[in-house]
């Protein structure tokens, strides 16, 4: 983002709807918002210091699953130990297909299981495996018998694991994704595969680790119970925080370290200062050095001669 910040924001759309402001990048633009409303939780992120004009609102899209259609409900129910959803996001068109085959290979060798797989154009049946363009993520997450999410780590797939207490098996393809499934493995809230690497034996693994190691589905379970044990809900936080700033106004809980100049934020002024009084002590240091080998040497001349004088 510092690199290229065009690439995820679009700099003149600012001055485009906001003509008769003054010019702003998006770095100032953002500066100046009163209230930050940031999507995570310390239930499967890293602690982090805040400030009082954010609060954190992780889960905010997350919503009680819904009935499934006729076609996913019986291909769920029929499924003996449990189900598995395999989605990697919107974003993507298609996997390269021996990264496909290779995760089709191994869940065609589970027979207890069925699989439905986010993939392709058209939906269709192969075994246990159920293809489809589009899947209804959410409200099959929710279901009794999904039993683990094979997930990119998406931020909002994330919380809808951890909303429903499902285990994951992380595939991070790129941004975020990486920190995501790091953040996720560290909980113990399922296991990390590399993208590009992995193979049959690995797919295998990580299945029979995610369905029998009960460590993986207590640690999302009870991080889940917490999450919707709450007073409110992120929805509810970040309304509450909306509604307060526009009736109150920001004044009370602006910090002013988003309006300093860049050398007061990277603190170099103090750099500078500590850096002048070190030098400055060790000058007066050199000073004080040179006056007592001055002073030395002319004590030391003083009784060379007193001891000619003597001979």
């Amino acid at each position: 983002m510092e690199l290229a910040p065009s690439y995820l924001f679009s700099l003149p759309d600012i001055a485009k709807y906001t003509p008769h402001r003054e010019k702003l990048t998006s770095n100032q633009l953002f500066s100046k918002a009163s209230f930050h409303l940031v999507e995570t939780d310390f239930l499967i992120d890293y602690p982090k210091p805040s400030l009082p004009h954010v609060a954190f609102v992780g889960g905010i899209s997350t919503k009680p699953s819904k009935i499934l259609s006729d076609q996913f409900q019986s291909f769920m129910d029929s499924s003996e130990t449990g189900a598995v959803i395999v989605s990697f996001g919107s974003g993507l068109n298609g996997f390269p297909s021996d990264r496909m085959d290779t995760l089709i290979k191994a869940f065609k060798q589970r027979h207890d299981l069925h699989f439905i797989v986010k993939h392709g154009l058209l939906a269709h049946l192969e075994g246990n495996v159920m293809f489809s363009p589009w899947i209804p993520q959410n409200d099959l997450l929710g279901h009794n018998k999904t039993v683990a999410f094979f997930t990119h780590c998406g931020n909002n797939g994330q919380f809808e694991a951890l909303y429903h207490g499902v285990p994951m098996v992380g595939f991070p393809l790129f941004a975020d994704q990486y920190y995501n499934c790091e953040r996720m493995r560290q909980r113990q809230y399922g296991l990390v595969l590399e993208f590009c690497s992995f193979d049959v034996e690995d797919i295998e693994t990580a299945l029979i680790s995610i369905t029998t190691n009960k460590k993986y589905l207590y640690n999302i379970r009870n991080a889940s119970h917490i999450f919707h044990g709450r007073s409110e809900t992120p929805l509810q936080r970040a309304s509450y925080w909306i509604d307060h700033v526009m009736r109150y106004g920001d004044t009370y809980i602006h910090s002013y370290c988003t309006d300093i100049p860049w050398y007061q934020y990277y603190l170099l002024d103090v750099f500078m200062g500590l850096t002048t009084l070190i030098f400055v002590i060790i000058y007066l240091l050199v000073q004080i050095f040179k006056c007592w080998q001055y002073v030395c040497s002319k004590s030391i001349d003083k009784h060379v001669i007193r001891k000619a004088k003597i001979h």
